[in-house]
């Protein structure tokens, strides 16, 4: 009992749990700037194309990060369990919208993203 408390935070854990948490707040800043700011249509196509790629990305390499915490011995897990959950949420949340919208929206050209090649 008394290792328990001598035990320090897993850094994959740490990492996984900062940078989900990090990442969350800038798509939820973009989104908000987006929504009542006018800006150029070439300003959004970067914006977004950047958006597009990481949001992806970034959950992906937190979950990995986070799992990889979940398994270092001898150290905490919280904010590895955290990591986790909050990078599995956001991935779920992610691939839930982008289906939906493909379903919704008749012209899925509409949300520019350079890695997606659609037809026509």
């Amino acid at each position: 009992m008394v290792q328990a408390i001598n035990q320090k935070h897993s850094e994959y854990g740490v990492a996984s749990f900062s940078i989900s948490i990090f990442w969350f707040l800038c798509v939820a800043i973009y989104a908000f700037i987006q929504s009542i700011l006018p800006v150029s249509v070439a300003v959004w196509q970067v914006l977004t194309s950047f958006i597009c790629f990481t949001t992806f990305v970034i959950p992906l390499l937190t979950l990995l990060l986070g799992i990889i915490g979940l398994f270092q011995k001898n150290r905490k897990k919280l904010f590895a369990v955290l990591g986790t959950i909050f990078s599995a949420v956001f991935l779920i949340l992610y691939i839930g919208f982008t289906i939906y919208m493909w379903n919704v929206v008749d012209d899925p050209r509409v949300f520019y993203c350079p890695y997606l090649r659609l037809p026509g």
